[in-house]
């Protein structure tokens, strides 16, 4: 996996020798929250002199391409952020503290050679000097300058949440409410990425080209929020049961580093009161309340920080899935583990006579044996599980009693069946609410079948559906990624547009107005209006109970 915020995480530059950190400068990380004052500037503006060209050491050349490369917002500065030397490093502080981004620094007064490799690297030759997403910005000047105008902003605008965030979940610092998109200011991912390769019920996506891009995914749980950025997670929201891994249950009301886990994240998956991760060497790590056996780890137990999943599985985990109460996860060989909450509904598949192992809970990671062939892709509703072949065909099993399974009847069960009217199609995506079903083919058609009651079916009524049927009012446009929440759902096109419909009361579908239940699909159209944003298209989103995140990324990206 490609490099990206881990100077920020402190994570991987350990692996540089002791001498080359010594080398390279104090270097500081953080979100910018505090009150700066510009000092008298003591500065003799010696840097304005070009600089003399010097040998650097290998080492000094590739920390600064790491640290440009890897941090969206990296600064080399005189002094460190909370204590800047000069007034003019003071200056790019004070303006980059009005975004409340995360932000790297080195103190070039540490070293001369790191000041000199940081000067050959730009070709500038003064300080500081600020880098954005990899590309290089200028001085404190240009870094004002861009502020009064509005193209800081705009650079500095990635992942967009809305809806309900009274449990710290839009990630904004307070509670509130979000009637439409607005940026989570304290993040900023790289310039240029793809979704995880490993995204909850999605077939695995290849890179078309061999240019390497950085990972990003996102989740939304029950009332939290999480973003992975090249292995590092970021998580924020309501903590109760430990969901958010930092050894405690106190909610977080903006994106927090997650330092517990010690290998690069690939993918995650948020439930109800627990989280799950697959980091890139194929573990399960879960945290956060046990009921009914949701980690694997042992029912009603709670962990407030990452814990490894031993399952008795072979090889590398490859794909995960959880829902309120019962996770999945794929081997490489296609076999599919399952463990969590069973209430007789059968949405385990382990068969009749596997019994929960307490109160309804199964602790164990275990194998669902009556899959006919290997599994690619998996997605966990409310009570009913599906599961895609990398030929992307559906099986699914579990409750049934809305029609979740789209068999054309309410019969349900543990044992793992294919979709009769599905014969023939591929599909490339599912995703599953509370008590509904989408599913993408690979045409870029939208299916959706279960209870309709709340508009989340997208079909402009109310009713059930028992079999898949196509959502009409996306049948001139061409789908690339699906989502669901709890009772509503979400298509993005293959021109970055970005649909929701569904249960609307928490303005979780993010445009004002809508009434309270939104039955045909309403672009969200506020994105594509924000001239501080600039051209942009959306790329993922996630759904919780009530609230969204999306990930945008400028046009030609």
């Amino acid at each position: 996996m490609a490099w990206s915020l881990s100077n920020i995480l402190g994570k991987r530059i350990a692996a540089f020798p002791a001498a080359n950190l010594t080398a390279s400068g104090s270097f500081y990380r953080g979100i910018l929250r505090f009150s700066t004052t510009v000092p008298d500037d003591p500065d003799t503006h010696e840097d304005f002199r070009p600089s003399n060209k010097v040998q650097e050491s290998t080492s000094l050349n590739e920390i600064v391409e790491k640290d440009v490369k890897e941090n969206p917002v990296m600064i080399y500065m005189k002094g460190v952020p909370e204590h800047p030397q000069c007034g003019f490093s003071a200056l790019a502080v004070r303006v980059l503290q009005e975004y409340n981004v995360p932000v790297s620094a080195r103190n070039i007064l540490t070293n001369v050679e790191l000041k000199n490799a940081v000067k050959s690297y730009s070709l500038w030759p003064t300080f500081p000097q600020i880098f954005i997403k990899g590309e290089f910005v200028g001085g404190s000047d240009i870094i004002l300058s861009m502020h009064q105008t509005g193209e800081l902003k705009e650079k500095l605008k990635d992942l967009f949440s809305w809806g309900r965030g009274a449990s710290g979940q839009l990630g904004g610092g307070i509670e509130e409410l979000r009637m439409y998109p607005s940026p989570v200011a304290t993040l900023s991912v790289p310039p240029y990425f793809s979704l995880c390769r490993a995204t909850p019920g999605r077939l695995s996506q290849f890179p078309v080209s061999n240019e390497p891009k950085m990972e990003v995914g996102i989740s939304c749980g029950l009332f939290h929020s999480g973003l992975v950025v090249d292995g590092n997670l970021w998580i924020w929201g309501k903590g109760d049961g430990g969901r958010l891994g930092f050894g405690h249950e106190n909610p977080v009301f903006v994106p927090t580093l997650n330092r517990n886990i010690e290998s690069d994240v690939g993918s995650i998956a948020l439930g109800g009161l627990h989280s799950v991760v697959l980091d890139v060497d194929g573990r399960v790590f879960t945290w956060g309340y046990g009921g009914f056996g949701a980690l694997g780890h042992s029912v009603y137990h709670r962990e407030l920080l990452p814990k490894l999943v031993e399952g008795s599985w072979e090889g590398e985990i490859c794909h995960i899935a959880t829902s309120g109460t019962h996770t999945a996860a794929i081997t490489k060989s296609g076999q599919l583990y399952i463990w969590g909450r069973d209430e007789g509904d059968g949405r385990l598949g382990l068969g009749p006579g596997r019994g929960p192992d307490f109160a309804g809970g199964n602790s164990t990671p275990s194998l669902v044996k009556a899959l006919p062939e290997p599994i690619a892709a998996v997605s966990c509703g409310g009570f009913f599980t599906m599961a895609l072949t990398e030929e992307g065909q559906l099986w699914n099993w579990g409750a049934n009693s809305n029609y979740e399974l789209g068999r054309g009847d309410k019969i349900g069960g543990w044992k793992p069946q294919p979709v009769p009217s599905l014969k023939g199609i591929r599909l490339i995506q599912i995703a599953s609410g509370g008590y509904h079903s989408l599913a993408l083919t690979d045409k870029g058609e939208v299916l959706s079948w279960g209870h309709g009651g709340h508009g989340q079916l997208g079909h402009s009524s109310l009713y059930s559906r028992k079999v898949p049927e196509p959502v009409e009012a996306l049948a001139n446009e061409r789908v690339t990624f699906i989502a669901c929440g709890g009772s509503s759902s979400a298509a993005i096109t293959d021109k970055g547009k970005l649909y929701m419909w569904g249960y609307a009361a928490d303005s979780q579908l993010g445009v004002p107005g809508l009434p309270e239940i939104q039955s045909t699909p309403v672009e969200v159209k506020f994105l594509n209006e924000d001239d501080g944003l600039g051209d942009h298209i959306v790329i993922s989103v996630a759904v919780g109970a009530s609230h969204a995140v999306c990930l945008v990324s400028r046009s030609g990206h």
